[in-house]
């Protein structure tokens, strides 16, 4: 098989990926999502500008870039499209690539949001398990905190740990290795956030969505 056919399985999962999801309807709305809230172009920030449910709608296309990919690789195996690549690891490529895509997208000169929705996509197709039980963690840190951004660190730190307890047999090394290099990247994109979590400047998802209702209408 020639490496042109899982390069372009690769490219299409990065295109439908870096679509700019919370920029194209901010522009829709008049507005350049970039210039407001926290500036970051992903669903909280949506949340904040946009009002509820437009952070919503945002929230879940952003989850569909990852999954739809990741779900039609689990349904073309790698055996197709990938010869002699490591057992499991076409879909997770290809996850890796949307998730790559949102958070460097073309149509954004190469920036984007933090990955995190679209990273949730991804792993709710490989191993719903472990990303459940992340969302149940950072849906409790929310409630009890109010940083998404908490939430977001410490469920991507927590996932590959997950995999491993709860899914490893079924999800081998390469669901470690996405996973880490993912929550590394992550955490990496969220260090504007650890920056005014030490200031005390953060701001709270519950004040994000009055702004929200008063800024987005």
């Amino acid at each position: 098989m020639s490496p042109a056919f899982p390069l372009v399985g690769l490219v299409i999962a990065f295109a439908i990926g870096s679509i700019p999801t919370a920029y194209w309807m901010g522009r829709w709305q008049g507005l350049d999502i970039r210039h407001y809230g926290s500036g970051n172009v992903g669903a909280t920030n949506a949340l904040r500008v946009l009002g509820v449910k437009w952070g919503i709608v945002c929230l879940g296309l952003d989850v569909l870039k990852g999954y739809l990919p990741t779900a039609l690789a689990l349904l073309l195996p790698g055996e197709v499209f990938a010869i002699g690549w490591p057992p499991n690891s076409w879909p997770w490529a290809v996850g890796a690539a949307a998730i790559v895509g949102h958070m460097f997208s073309p149509f954004l000169k190469f920036c984007g949001g933090k990955g995190v929705a679209t990273a949730i996509g991804v792993i709710l197709a490989m191993a719903w398990l472990p990303i459940l039980l992340a969302l149940i963690v950072g849906t409790l840190i929310i409630w009890l905190t109010g940083y998404v951004s908490v939430a977001s660190i410490a469920g991507a730190a927590l996932l590959p740990f997950l995999i491993l307890l709860f899914q490893f047999r079924q999800q081998p090394w390469i669901s470690i290795l996405v996973t880490a290099l993912l929550a590394v990247v992550i955490i990496w994109k969220h260090r504007a956030n650890i920056d005014r979590l030490r200031n005390g400047t953060e701001p709270r998802v519950f004040d994000q969505i009055q702004m929200g209702k008063d800024e987005g209408g």
